[in-house]
């Protein structure tokens, strides 16, 4: 799956009404990529909340995560990323 498919799937996810689903079908949609690092962390957050409203802004942190590179004009790290990051 390319990752602006997967993008447009995690998208979608945001219609659920109901916890347990979204999480199941959110970890089987990035369980299929090799997710980076600071994905894995962003789902294991979406994993372990336990309201629907917290589960959905971490599926927008975790699609942020998939999209464009998000850096600032005097470096170069992906703050979208920065759990990637070794010290």
């Amino acid at each position: 799956m390319n990752q602006q498919h997967m993008i447009s799937q995690l998208s979608k996810q945001s219609a659920h009404t109901q916890l347990e689903p979204l999480k199941k079908t959110v970890k089987d949609i990035v369980l299929q990529e090799s997710a980076p690092k600071s994905a894995q962390y962003v789902l294991e957050k979406l994993l372990n909340s336990k309201s629907l409203g917290r589960a959905k802004h971490y599926l927008k942190r975790l699609i942020s995560c998939f999209e464009k590179p998000k850096t600032t004009c005097y470096n170069d790290l992906n703050l979208n990323c920065w759990q990637s990051y070794d010290d």
